[in-house]
């Protein structure tokens, strides 16, 4: 087991999340794959993994030489995923196979339904709640999706990388930042820098 704390420094966006999963902060190893990627909003939202066998491969060299977590029939439990009242989602993921089945980097657990998915197209959509933002295309270069909700809770834990029926995301997860709250343009634009800068994103 190992744990990486700390790789890259960049300025946090403003406001805080009330969850932020980082690639180069707060993981631990188990060997080669992620057994824990610990939640950097210090509200304790870790993705948790204890099935060796279903944990995401951590890459080291990934999008702009920052990490990425790889997800291929594998998956991870949010600690008290319950509890958020999503407003926004800003997720930084990329898709390696399109398949006929359904398809979605956060879920609910297990198995139950998704929050974002693709379906048969690199169109990324979402299943549950009032989704204020248009369909999203999963390309090479877009990488970064931004999606506003009125508001939503979910009844069962989030996960990430499978959703409803088992059916797993085949793709990478790099950051994600969920927000409990409205957020102002200006708000939305630091957040959505923040990662651009980072990843090289365009």
């Amino acid at each position: 087991m190992g744990t990486i704390s700390k790789i890259f420094n960049y300025n946090a966006p403003a406001p805080k999340p009330a969850l932020w999963l980082k690639p180069d902060r707060g993981i631990i190893l188990n060997g080669s794959t992620v057994s824990t990627w610990e939640d950097q909003s210090g509200n304790g939202h870790d993705a948790v993994q204890v099935d060796s066998t279903k944990q995401p491969t951590y890459v080291q060299n990934g999008i702009n030489g920052r990490p990425k977590l790889r997800f291929t029939e594998s998956w991870m439990q949010i600690t008290n995923g319950t509890n958020l009242n999503i407003k926004y989602i800003f997720i930084v993921t990329s898709l390696i196979n399109i398949y006929t089945d359904t398809l979605g980097p956060i879920g609910t657990n297990p198995f139950g339904a998704y929050v974002l998915y693709t379906i048969g197209t690199n169109t990324m959509h979402t299943y549950w709640g009032s989704f204020l933002t248009p369909d999203l295309l999963v390309t090479p270069t877009n990488k970064l999706f931004v999606v506003q909700f009125n508001s939503q809770e979910f009844s069962q834990p989030l996960a990430l990388g499978v959703g409803y029926g088992g059916r797993y995301w085949d793709g990478d997860i790099v950051e994600i930042m969920i927000y409990d709250k409205d957020l102002t343009p200006q708000e939305i634009s630091n957040c959505s820098s923040y990662l651009n800068i980072k990843y090289n994103l365009g």
